[in-house]
């Protein structure tokens, strides 16, 4: 399974951006879950998602910097929207030395709430990772 922790300026835009990638997962042959970040309290909170291919956790920009930095490990991306660049010095503090990758969406994709083309974006991400 593969874990991605998608951050946007607001809760409801990142859960509905998880909700649309989600919807195209069988597009693909992927099954997809969703959960916020804030339901998260530690490491078994993700094994239960382990019959998945892929695990989308949403949160908006307030994230909690000190609770991702003691669980970056969970994850293999982090997802941003373009709304939200400048947080990335911060992102890319906490990634940093870690096998994390750290990528925005594209703007297109977010404008248009793609969650097929975001898919697409998401998988080349892994694949290059």
């Amino acid at each position: 399974m593969k874990v991605l922790l998608l951050v946007c300026s607001g809760e409801i835009i990142a859960s509905m951006l998880a909700d649309k990638v989600k919807s195209n997962g069988g597009l693909y042959g992927i099954k997809i879950a969703t959960q916020s970040f804030s339901s998260i309290k530690n490491k078994k909170s993700i094994e239960d998602f382990n019959s998945y291919d892929l695990l989308i956790i949403w949160t908006n920009v307030n994230l909690d910097f000190i609770k991702l930095s003691k669980n970056i490990s969970y994850f293999d991306g982090i997802l941003l929207t373009p709304t939200i660049r400048y947080i990335l010095n911060s992102i890319e503090s906490v990634v940093k030395n870690t096998n994390t990758f750290c990528e925005f969406i594209d703007v297109r994709n977010m404008v248009t709430m793609d969650g097929e083309g975001i898919l697409k974006q998401i998988i080349v991400m892994i694949e290059n990772k």
